[in-house]
């Protein structure tokens, strides 16, 4: 239960620096969300599907909680009445509010924490020492449900990416031009037929632009014309020219504020990728990226890895959670597996398409949520 608070000797106090526009809510909506949220059900968060991450304050308590596709973070900050918490998509948001609050002196990148993905955290804000977070997961697949055969699992896979993709389709604006990364890989492949078929389903196939990052002479090209040519989209595939000065590792780093290094070497692409095609395609928004097929299907080489088949098959959330919120390998500061993995798509494009800093505006809430 949480401390008694006491009015004027410790003042909760939120600062949510987090971008709800990010969210995409499927059955259910933003006020679904904050309820399930303020209640503390798990259950409800469980039911609510698509993108998003929310903080709320109730008394001393205050509760975050982000899907695999958005990030969240927190940091405690002091002032003589009291801790308060800032809430933030990235670290350097919360750095930036420090600086301009004149405590940046508090502040270090790893005393920030990530929420981590499918998981809702619970915290009071009773004084020091600061207590420790509680952790309650909304979403946990069972194991051992599909048919031990790989073109029925296949099916099903691509039945559940055709069905998220229609649902995503349909909270689009009407008649704006849509995007589709295609490398000509089975990733990229999969989601690109599931949109065309999304589109044709609505007759909105018209909407709809293939793009292709090119760099030299690379083997994408000729992949993804060619399976443009084998969907019927060639006339609406394009490459996106960009020079080997583009990659930047520095700049990806900065982008995704993690350090593995593959994670950072897509960045990387993916940023060239976005700074070109908002030069070709300025009136574009929405785009559809494919990564992240070896992380679903867990089908990483054991022989690349430090991971054994033991570690695969005793962790079903494997690359999307790390390796869990009670594990020695799991880390506090930085998010994991196949949430780091949505990061480097996710964040170089806000970079690109946004403002190029990551800012955004922010949200300051007093004493006792409204």
């Amino acid at each position: 239960m949480p401390f008694p608070f006491t009015p004027g000797l410790t003042e909760p106090r939120l600062v949510d620096l987090s971008d709800p526009s990010g969210d995409l809510i499927l059955d259910a909506d933003r006020h679904d969300l904050e309820a399930a949220l303020a209640d503390g059900d798990v259950d409800a968060l469980a039911r609510i599907g698509g993108s998003f991450a929310a903080v709320i304050q109730r008394g001393v308590t205050i509760r975050l909680a982000r899907t695999i596709g958005r990030p969240l973070r927190y940091f405690v900050a002091k002032r003589s009445s009291g801790p308060y918490l800032v809430v933030a998509d990235r670290i350097d948001a919360i750095a930036r509010y420090c600086a301009e609050q004149g405590i940046g002196w508090q502040f270090h990148p790893s005393y920030t924490r990530i929420v981590p993905a499918h998981y809702m955290v619970e915290l009071d804000q009773i004084g020091c020492p600061d207590p420790n977070p509680r952790y309650r997961r909304f979403f946990t697949p069972r194991v051992g449900q599909g048919a031990p055969d790989a073109a029925a699992l296949g099916e099903g896979y691509l039945r559940a990416l055709e069905e998220t993709v229609g649902k995503i389709f349909d909270r689009l604006p009407e008649g704006s031009p849509v995007g589709i990364a295609l490398s000509g890989g089975a990733d990229s492949t999969a989601v690109a037929w599931a949109v065309l078929g999304a589109a044709r389903a609505r007759g909105s196939a018209g909407r709809l632009r293939f793009f292709t990052l090119c760099v030299g002479d690379a083997a994408d090209r000729s992949s993804a014309e060619a399976v443009a040519r084998a969907l019927g989209v060639a006339a609406q595939w394009k490459a996106v020219e960009a020079s080997l000065e583009d990659i930047s590792l520095p700049e990806a780093v900065r982008a995704i504020e993690d350090y593995r290094p593959l994670d950072v070497q897509c960045a990387a692409a993916m940023l060239a990728f976005a700074k070109n095609l908002r030069r070709a395609e300025p009136d574009l928004v929405h785009l559809f990226d494919g990564d992240g097929g070896d992380e679903n299907w867990k089908s990483y080489p054991l022989e690349d890895s430090e991971i054994t088949i033991r570690s695969v098959v005793n962790n079903p959330l494997l690359y999307h959670e790390g390796w869990g919120v009670d594990s020695i390998k799991h880390s506090l500061t930085y998010s994991g597996g196949f949430s780091r993995g949505v990061v480097r798509g996710y964040a170089p494009a806000r970079f690109s398409f946004n403002t190029g800093d990551g800012r955004c505006g922010r949200r300051e809430v007093s004493g006792f949520a409204r």
